[in-house]
């Protein structure tokens, strides 16, 4: 039996990122000004693709945390070798990726990882003992 490459099956995490996309007034609208066809300043960077947005050829995320946190634990809390950090986990989500503020979304979620603040290592020279400060001179 032959498997035709045009013969597609949506699967159920574009369904779900459709499906969330419909919740998200900002996504909507500019998946129903790219239908239209029309030039916009603004969306010059935007697409379609199987009716879902694209920003740079990267798929556009709807404002959803249960997405944003599913494709962030997959970079990031990898059991092959995870918790690489803000700047390693931007980078490898930004290939395939793209909601607005992603950097600062990333960089609050790996600030906030309990296993990373329990585990990394003190980077800091030992705080020294308090040494008060003289008191200044009185004209």
């Amino acid at each position: 039996m032959a498997v035709k490459a045009s013969q597609t099956e949506e699967s159920k995490w574009s369904k779900e990122i459709l499906e969330a996309g419909l919740q998200d007034k900002t996504w909507l609208g500019i998946q129903n000004f790219l239908k239209m066809g029309k030039d916009y300043a603004g969306l010059e960077h935007y697409g379609l693709e199987d009716d879902m947005v694209t920003y740079e050829q990267h798929l556009y995320i709807p404002d959803n945390n249960s997405f944003k946190l599913k494709i962030t634990y997959q970079y990031y809390d990898a059991k092959v070798g995870g918790h690489f950090g803000r700047d390693k986990t931007s980078e490898l989500m930004t290939h395939n990726y793209y909601w607005p503020n992603m950097e600062d979304w990333v960089r609050n979620f790996v600030c906030t990882c309990d296993a990373c603040q329990r585990n990394k290592t003190i980077r800091h020279k030992k705080y020294s003992k308090l040494v008060p400060l003289p008191i200044p001179y009185q004209l």
